[in-house]
């Protein structure tokens, strides 16, 4: 075979890998529990009742691991002035469950589709789970700090 046979054998070899990769990595990545309901949600007879169900398990889902994340950070919190920093974790935490639940009652507002309850829901999922990566990296850190 000649040198520029063997290098479009190589090139298309190339080009039908790339191609068929994204394919193959978003068949085995996994989904998550919301994803999953929403899959099984009958679009022919659809209704928002649906919807909230879903998000409704999504946001208690996110929520016990937010609570969860937060035991574990309050009962490892290192340091000499221990106390003091549970305290001001205490208050951080309430203020923002505060500014979580005032947010998202304003988003609930907004004249968005589906429903305003089912923004409020999906804004409270939203963010409880970028708190928990918060403390969760948190966590983490102190952790490897206790090695």
């Amino acid at each position: 075979m000649s040198p520029s046979g063997r290098h479009l054998k190589t090139m298309a070899a190339t080009i039908a890998l790339l191609c068929l990769t994204p394919a193959t990595y978003a068949a085995t990545e996994a989904k998550t529990p919301y994803e999953e309901c929403i899959d099984k949600i009958d679009y022919g007879a659809m209704k928002n009742s649906q919807l909230m169900a879903c998000a409704d398990e999504d946001l208690e889902r996110e929520d016990a691991k937010l609570n969860d994340t937060y035991k574990k950070l309050i009962r490892i919190i290192p340091g000499e002035s221990k106390a003091a920093s549970k305290d001001a974790l205490i208050k951080a935490q309430r203020n923002w469950i505060s500014y979580r639940d005032g947010w998202c009652n304003y988003v609930a507002t907004l004249p968005y589709a589906p429903s305003s309850e089912l923004n409020r829901i999906w804004c409270l999922s939203d963010l409880t789970r970028e708190q928990n990566k918060k403390l969760s990296s948190m966590l983490s850190d102190f952790v490897s700090w206790d090695r």
